[in-house]
């Protein structure tokens, strides 16, 4: 499986920050760009101000995308997707996502965003801080 290692170097916290992974899944097929938002903020989920973002380039050839930043210890969510025509920004058509996306834990959406509860991880000094996230089509994450 070929993938991708990026080092975001994006945050400059306290002596306090842990090194956080996050694979991001099913981007194989498709070339542009992995977009990724965390946020702390419940309110905030998923769109709003965020406390780290980038984008890392794929060229489809890849299976994985692994995103590495800094943050200090608490709650996160993450929101992502993949951007495939250029306009960094996720599409949609009569308000539903036409590009691949995912969220931290992979929830299945019901009505709209998943919340912040469902998505959240902890991230702690000294753990193993990692997530994965499987981006895909709307139709594939609509739980029943």
């Amino acid at each position: 499986m070929k993938s991708l290692i990026v080092a975001a170097a994006m945050l400059s916290f306290s002596a306090f920050a842990a090194k956080v992974e996050i694979n991001v899944t099913n981007v194989a097929g498709k070339s542009g760009k992995v977009f990724f938002a965390v946020l702390d903020d419940p309110k905030q989920f998923p769109d709003g101000k965020n406390i780290a973002s980038g984008s890392v380039a794929v060229d489809g050839k890849q299976d994985a995308v692994k995103i590495v930043i800094d943050l200090p210890a608490g709650s996160y969510a993450t929101s992502t997707f993949l951007d495939v025509n250029g306009n960094s920004k996720l599409d949609k058509r009569l308000g539903i996502p036409s590009e691949k996306f995912g969220f931290s834990n992979n929830p299945k959406l019901q009505f709209g965003p998943p919340s912040f509860s469902e998505c959240e991880f902890r991230v702690g000094e000294g753990q193993k801080n990692s997530i994965s996230i499987k981006v895909k089509p709307f139709k594939d994450h609509i739980g029943v």
